[in-house]
């Protein structure tokens, strides 16, 4: 399935700025997950998911964060799976 996974190596950048836009999420946690997971740890670095997370803070577009197929409906499920991937609490 992750064959050619160059096709989702801008999902955790993406799913980082999602996430920093909701109000009931927090940031370090989302950061947590990202960064302690080894398959997303392994396409992108902490500096590149902080500064993802800043841009959704700030309320730009997240759209620029690609190639993902992910769609941001799929943001509460994904942190449920991270969370139980990093065996810490997930989303709420």
């Amino acid at each position: 399935m992750m064959s050619g996974s160059h096709g989702f190596r801008g999902c955790p950048l993406k799913i980082a700025c999602w996430a920093a836009q909701q109000e009931y999420v927090n940031t370090r946690v989302v950061l947590n997950h990202i960064v302690n997971n080894r398959l997303l740890s392994s396409m992108v670095n902490s500096s590149a998911v902080e500064d993802a997370m800043l841009s959704g803070m700030h309320g730009r577009s997240c759209s620029s964060y690609g190639p993902c197929p992910l769609q941001e409906r799929h943001l509460p499920i994904l942190m449920n799976n991270l969370a139980v991937l990093t065996n810490s609490p997930g989303f709420k």
